[in-house]
């Protein structure tokens, strides 16, 4: 039992570790916490009551929340990929080398 125990604690500081390490970027944002939240809620449920319905729901859930994570994160990536090349053709991306 105490493996058991020893097992989760680390998965649940892991998982700490990583939503900290996200909340610093700027496209995580109140709506990524919230979908975040959702899935912890969701292996919580599956952890409490493992059978086949809460284990494909906590399946889909995670693939729910990584493919709007991915395209969170490549619509900022994208946008601030814009700005730069705008800087670049107006010539203010110098101010940047200074």
């Amino acid at each position: 039992m105490g493996n058991y125990k020893r097992y989760y604690l680390t998965v649940s500081i892991r998982e700490r570790r990583s939503l900290k390490k996200r909340q610093n970027s700027k496209w995580f944002d109140d709506v990524c916490v919230d979908i975040v939240n959702k899935k912890k809620l969701a292996k919580m449920k599956k952890m409490r009551e493992s059978n086949e319905k809460n284990s494909e729901q906590l399946c889909s859930i995670r693939r729910e929340i990584t493919r709007f994570l991915k395209n969170k994160k490549r619509d900022y990536l994208k946008e601030k990929i814009d700005d730069h090349e705008i800087n670049a053709k107006t010539g203010t991306s110098g101010n940047y080398i200074r």
